[in-house]
Formats: structure tokens, sequence, C-alpha cells
């Protein structure tokens, strides 16, 4: 079989596809070194079904073990994601992560001003290849 992005990709779920109301909602962590890995870099897509009000701010955390010591993301980015409300639904968005330092990923949703909400979900995509990060 020819070389393909299957053989050197693999997508996590992180946020779960669901109704969004007012909070914070920390995503499942994913690793990147476990199944497929280690994975060198990634890309956050965002998925976001109707939103009928309120605003989704959606950002990108890493941590050394998955479980302690969050951080934002502070290597370099491609694209953006916006405060996902009523404009932006029904719409996928992505930000490239140019490094993964740390071994742990997560995306986390905070929404405000919600009162129906909209749906929205999240998943990595990791890619193999030679990427400038090093994960441990």
């Amino acid at each position: 079989m020819r070389d393909s992005m299957y053989d050197d990709t693999g997508a996590r779920l992180t946020l779960p596809p669901a109704v969004r109301a007012n909070g914070v909602v920390n995503g499942t962590p994913v690793d990147t070194v476990a199944g497929g890995g280690p994975f060198r870099v990634g890309m956050l897509v965002v998925s976001a079904g109707a939103v009928t009000d309120g605003s989704n701010a959606i950002t990108v955390q890493d941590s050394d073990d998955g479980s302690t010591n969050w951080q934002p993301y502070a290597g370099q980015t491609q694209g953006s994601i916006p405060a996902l409300g009523t404009p932006q639904g029904n719409a996928t968005y992505r930000l490239a992560l140019d490094t993964l330092p740390r071994r742990w990923l997560r995306a986390v949703i905070n929404t405000t001003g919600a009162t129906t909400g909209g749906t929205i979900g999240a998943v990595f995509l990791l890619r193999s290849g030679p990427g400038s990060g090093q994960v441990t």
C-alpha cells in the first residue's frame, strides 16, 4: 500500500460534540506518544453546529503528565479559532500546533452568555512527521 495520511496521522477526540452551557469544560486529555506516536505536530479541529446565543472561547492546554500542571499552549500556531457565537455556527475551524513540547494536550471551552447555547466539539489531528518539537 502506498504511503498516505492514514499511516502517519492520528485523530483523538478531546471535546465530544455537545450543547455547551455557561461554564468551563476541560476536554479529555490526549496522549501524543501512545497509539501510533510519538506525534510531533498537531492541529485542533473544532466543529460548531447551530449556535443560538452566547460566546464560546476555545483554547489549547498542554501538560507533562496529563493530569496536573496544565498550561496554555505556548508553542507557535497557525490559523485561529474565533470566539464562537451565532454568526460562527455551522462551520469548522482549525488551529495548527507547530510543535508539541509537552506530552499531553487538551482543548478547553469557556462558554458565557448562553441561554440555549450551541453544539460544539473538537478533535486533535496528530502527525508523526518531522516536527520541530521534542515530545518527552
